[in-house]
């Protein structure tokens, strides 16, 4: 599905606070988001190769039940991949590689939010779902 999303250019938008107080996400360093987008967190080749890289950003949801903003949300992506562990209690990525991987996905963000819209197709939302189904 990854590779299907990527080559159609559709945006996934996250809200890594939502996220993990309604579902089933335990910490913010198992959110999906770091297998939808592991670029510069990732420096083997297969496992890059194997992640189809979405364009995905972190937003924000519904701030009076949430109580976050964008800063916090990007500042709690952060520390917990900076504090993320494997086994044998090895950080899994350096301070250098999350910094890096979240300027990227504020840069998705940027183009998601801002982008150049003069050219795209506006769709209904029953035509997004009838694109997904295909």
């Amino acid at each position: 599905m990854q590779s299907y999303v990527a080559m159609r250019g559709i945006a996934i938008e996250t809200n890594p606070s939502s996220n993990v107080m309604i579902s089933g996400l335990q910490k913010y360093d198992e959110h999906p988001i770091v297998r939808f987008y592991n670029k510069h967190l990732v420096n083997d080749r297969d496992k890059l190769d194997a992640c189809a890289q979405l364009s995905v950003s972190i937003n924000t949801d519904d701030k009076g039940i949430f109580s976050t903003s964008l800063e916090n949300e990007y500042a709690l992506m952060a520390c917990a991949l900076e504090q993320c562990k494997d086994e044998e209690d090895n950080h899994l990525y350096d301070k250098t590689s999350v910094y890096e991987w979240v300027e990227q996905i504020r840069k998705f963000g940027n183009m998601q939010s801002f982008g150049d819209v003069s050219n795209r197709k506006r769709i209904s939302p029953y035509e997004k779902f009838q694109i997904a189904l295909k």
